[in-house]
């Protein structure tokens, strides 16, 4: 799977592995599978209906689990527990891809020791930065060691440099280390926060206008949808092609949310020996539901007449014989 999700060419292609992921991964297991990914700047363009739509992978897999539906397929449901969870993560999302991306540019390329601050659970901790986990290339999440002795791996987004680090990140000289200086000075020139440095806003203010974007989404974008149950995976696919899906929910269960046929439409295609074979069925079976009423209801029947007697033959003595 890992060959199809970090394909290095196609973005198409990763797209698709992401999408059976979706689908097959367990929904407690959704975030430590696609966290790394959601910071993945390639770029995708695809076609929704007549307009095509300019966006990179990890917004493509942030879609994923965010929203309920793939287009206009429902996605597997996630537990409520786990949907909160990830809603505390990807509310602050939009600030996380841009401090990974001043934290790739200011970081070193090798880090031990260096001053931080890591969020956890929405608190700044300070502690120290160890080693870059996973592919050290791409710089995406780093081990860190708190002020309490605690080791934590976190993704960069949630990192900042300390004010006590030293102003050429990790103590690099000569002309990189200027050059570095010299864009930090025009952030600020800029009245552009230094996003290596700079915390933002709360994640708590964050997934409140998350939870209400969504509300508003459910409301508006789907009008008087959101009051139906929602179909199931097999269900919908049921309900688009009914002549070539074998149900896996039994006729009973798909009987109201099936395709039905014009009957007018019906009686012209249907043929006259269809017509007769269906009216042999349906005799063989009423007389098989006759002989199976006949069988079993009669012998209620008698069952019900015969306990009063035995009811009271119950009640008298026992009357032992002897001689």
């Amino acid at each position: 799977m890992h060959s199809v999700i970090d394909h290095p060419d196609s973005g198409l292609v990763r797209c698709a592995g992401f999408l059976y992921m979706r689908f097959v991964v367990q929904p407690a297991h959704l975030w430590e599978k696609f966290e790394e990914y959601l910071f993945d700047d390639m770029e995708l363009k695809y076609h929704d209906g007549n307009k095509q739509v300019a966006s990179t992978v990890g917004e493509y897999v942030e879609a994923l689990l965010v929203r309920d539906r793939y287009f206009s397929t429902p996605l597997p449901r996630i537990p409520v527990k786990v949907k909160m969870a990830l809603e505390r993560e990807l509310a602050p999302l939009q600030q996380y891809r841009k401090r990974m991306e001043a934290n790739q540019k200011n970081f070193p390329k090798r880090v031990s020791d260096l001053p931080v601050e890591v969020c956890l659970d929405g608190e700044w901790v300070r502690g120290t930065a160890k080693e870059y986990v996973g592919r050290s290339s791409l710089k995406r999440k780093v081990r860190i060691q708190t002020k309490d002795g605690n080791e934590v791996v976190s993704h960069m987004g949630k990192v900042v440099l300390r004010e006590d680090a030293q102003s050429d990140s990790g103590g690099e000289s000569g002309e990189e280390g200027k050059a570095k200086r010299r864009r930090r000075s025009r952030s600020r020139g800029r009245k552009s926060p230094d996003w290596s440095r700079y915390k933002g806003r709360s994640d708590a203010d964050m997934v409140g206008e998350l939870r209400e974007k969504a509300k508003e989404d459910a409301v508006c974008g789907y009008g008087k949808a959101y009051a139906r149950r929602p179909l199931t995976v097999e269900e919908e696919l049921w309900k688009r092609e009914p002549e070539t899906r074998v149900s896996m929910l039994g006729d009973e269960n798909n009987r109201n949310t099936s395709y039905r046929r014009n009957p007018a439409d019906e009686k012209k295609t249907e043929s006259e020996s269809a017509r007769r074979r269906r009216l042999e069925e349906e005799d063989e079976r009423a007389k098989r539901l006759r002989g199976i009423y006949e069988k079993y209801g009669s012998s209620n029947k008698s069952a019900t007449t015969a306990a009063p007697a035995k009811i009271n033959d119950m009640e008298l003595p026992d009357v032992l014989r002897l001689g």
